[in-house]
């Protein structure tokens, strides 16, 4: 089972005790799999695109999104910004293979 699956956004809300969907936030880089997935479970979507606002899908009301150009601007949509507090993101990736944390 994998994204965009629905069972693996619900599985995800039962470990964190969320039973609210609408207060779940999905932030994912991929809009098949992260925003469509997410949005059909009932969640909110974060997509993360590089460089942001540069062809994207349209929004329709099956599938609302925020996007954002890179993880570090995330804290800025829930308004937790800290201009002190420096952020660095990275991509663990090799290939199609996901690194683990």
């Amino acid at each position: 089972m994998e994204k965009p699956c629905r069972q693996i956004f619900d599985i995800a809300l039962t470990r964190l005790g969320i039973y609210e969907r609408d207060a779940a936030v999905h932030v994912g880089n991929d809009y098949d799999t992260d925003v469509k997935g997410a949005t059909a479970a009932g969640w909110n979507a974060l997509y993360v695109k590089e460089p942001a606002y540069t062809n994207l899908p349209a929004q329709t009301t099956d599938t609302p999104f925020t996007v954002v150009g890179d993880l570090g601007k995330v804290l800025d949509v829930f308004g937790l910004e800290d201009p002190e507090q420096v952020i660095i993101t990275t991509i663990h990736r090799t290939g199609n293979e996901h690194a683990r944390w």
